[in-house]
């Protein structure tokens, strides 16, 4: 919810949980409901003490315009993490043997194994590959 009128600022509860990946400074994209244009830029200012099991976190806005009105819905998306040259991959196509991480590719016509680094997972269902591949390398997925 917005703040006060003039001010282009947003207030949003976080859990606890969610509260230990926000720091201040970080940035984040806020998107009013029901408006097609672009996400506006934002960055952490404040965080709160805790209220009834959530922390309040204060985002100040660079609207690129007039601020919306008062009690206006926005959706704000923290980045918690950004890495570049990195790859996605569906989890299931990173096998493991010991402490090896190693995924199966197809090139020229043979199948290999490329061993790889592993980052951080994106869920359950992916992960992404620090080292170890090529942007348009194929793997082949483990069913």
């Amino acid at each position: 919810m917005l703040a006060q009128p003039g001010d282009p600022i947003v207030r949003a509860d976080v859990t606890d949980r969610d509260m230990l990946r926000i720091a201040l400074g970080q940035s984040a994209s806020i998107v009013q409901e029901g408006n097609d244009s672009a996400p506006s830029n934002s960055t952490v200012t404040r965080i709160g003490p805790p209220d009834s099991g959530n922390s309040a976190v204060q985002f100040q806005v660079s609207w690129g315009g007039a601020p919306p009105s008062f009690g206006t819905v926005v959706q704000v998306a923290v980045t918690v993490q950004q890495r570049e040259n990195v790859l996605i991959l569906p989890q299931k196509a990173v096998r493991s043997s010991g402490s090896r991480r190693f995924v199966e590719v197809f090139e020229n016509g043979d199948r290999t194994t490329a061993e790889v680094q592993v980052g951080i997972a994106a869920g359950r269902t992916d992960v992404e590959i620090t080292q170890g591949l090529r942007e348009g390398q194929t793997v082949l997925l483990g069913l």
